[in-house]
């Protein structure tokens, strides 16, 4: 696991440990929210957003995914995939911070 806010987890794939993906883990099993490659993440009370590099075109999607009220279940709702310009729009509205994980890059 590289980064977790309840049960909401950036993890990594079994089939390439560095593949990463945003899940919900209901305790047993694991929710798929945001395919791989996620790269960065954070959260607030009521959301947890991350950012996304499509791994065919290397573009930035950014998604934001609304906390529920019952901590056991969620309904897989996600918002986006967003542009940068649109996630800022958003970011600056709904009051969102900084990422609190950034994925480190592979040294070559």
């Amino acid at each position: 696991m590289r980064w977790k806010d309840g049960n909401f987890k950036v993890y990594a794939t079994s089939a390439d440990f560095n593949a990463t993906k945003l899940g919900y883990d209901h305790h047993p099993g694991l929710l798929g929210l945001v395919e791989a490659e996620i790269v960065a993440a954070g959260s607030t009370a009521q959301f947890v957003f991350v950012e996304r590099t499509d791994p065919n075109s290397k573009r930035a999607e950014f998604y934001i995914i609304p906390k529920e009220a019952s901590a056991d279940t969620h309904s897989g709702k996600v918002e986006g995939p967003y542009s940068g310009a649109q996630f800022q729009e958003i970011r600056i509205a709904r009051q969102l911070p900084d990422f609190t994980w950034r994925k480190q890059k592979k040294v070559t």
